[in-house]
C-alpha cells in the first residue's frame, strides 16, 4: 500500500530466500538501485515499479521468531541464518534508513496465525476453512513468544540511531487508511497524492483465537502467567 504513492517504490522481500552470506550485500546493492543482484521474480517487480524518480526506495525485511533457541531466544538457528545481529549492526551505520516497524500486539492471534498458516500453507489472500481446529503446544508457543519479544525491542531499539516508526498491526487492521497517512507523514510524502481507493484487507479467519484453537483456555492461561499475552514493545 505504500508503494502506491508516487513518491515511494517498494520492493519485495528481496532477502528472505537468498544465501545467508549474501543477504545484506543485497539488500545494500539494491538499495543503491543494482537490481541486478536480485532473484528474477524480485528484480522483475521493482523494475516495473521503479522509475528512478521517487523520493523513497524500500523493500520488506522479515526475522523469524523462532521456539528453536538454546538458552536465551538470541541464541537461535534461524536468527543466526538471518544474520539479524550482522542486519542491526547495518541498519545502525546507515542513519539515512528510516524504518516502518510494523509489530503485532494480541499474541494469542498471532500465535494461531503462524499455526494455521503453517498447516494450511495458506500466508495471503486465502481464507482457512471454518471448521479447522488445531491444538498448540504450550511449551513451542511460549518458546516462540519470547523470541519475538526479543525481536522486537531489538528493531525497536533503532529509534536511537534511525529515525523510526512503529505501526501495530491491530490499529492498521481497524483503519489502514489513518495508518497509512501517518507512515505518509514520517517519510514527508503528500498523504493526498496516494489513491482514493488503496485496497482492502481481507481477513483469512471469521472468527478469533478460540474458535480455532482447541486448547485455547490452556493457552491464554499460561501466557497470562509468563506475560506473554500481550506484546511488551
Amino acid at each position: 500500500m505504500m508503494g502506491l504513492h508516487p513518491d515511494i517504490a517498494c520492493g519485495w522481500e528481496w532477502t528472505q530466500r537468498a544465501n545467508w552470506l549474501r543477504k545484506i550485500r543485497i539488500a545494500e546493492a539494491s538499495l543503491a538501485g543494482n537490481f541486478a543482484v536480485l532473484d528474477p521474480h524480485n528484480r522483475q517487480h521493482i523494475e516495473r515499479v521503479y522509475s528512478g524518480q521517487e523520493r523513497w526506495l524500500g523493500f520488506r525485511r522479515l526475522f523469524r521468531s523462532s521456539n528453536k533457541w538454546i538458552l536465551h531466544p538470541r541464541i537461535s538457528p534461524p536468527l543466526w541464518l538471518d544474520r539479524f545481529e550482522s542486519h542491526l549492526q547495518w541498519f545502525k551505520r546507515r542513519t539515512d534508513i528510516r524504518f516502518v516497524h510494523i509489530v503485532r500486539r494480541d499474541n494469542v492471534e498471532w500465535i494461531k496465525s503462524k499455526e494455521l498458516s503453517r498447516i494450511t500453507q495458506a500466508y495471503t489472500h486465502q481464507e482457512y476453512p471454518d471448521d479447522l481446529k488445531v491444538s498448540i503446544s504450550l511449551a513451542e508457543a511460549t518458546a516462540r513468544l519470547q523470541s519475538k519479544h526479543y525481536v522486537d525491542e531489538k528493531l525497536s531499539a533503532l529509534s536511537a540511531s534511525n529515525q523510526y516508526l512503529r505501526v501495530n498491526y491491530e490499529d492498521f487492521k481497524a483503519d489502514s487508511s489513518r495508518e497509512l497517512h501517518r507512515i505518509m507523514e514520517f517519510l514527508q510524502c503528500d498523504p493526498s497524492l496516494l489513491p482514493v481507493e488503496q485496497g482492502r484487507l481481507k481477513p483469512q479467519s471469521r472468527g478469533d483465537a478460540s474458535n480455532y484453537i482447541r486448547n485455547f483456555d490452556a493457552l491464554v492461561s499460561q501466557l497470562n502467567e509468563k506475560n506473554l499475552d500481550k506484546s511488551c514493545v
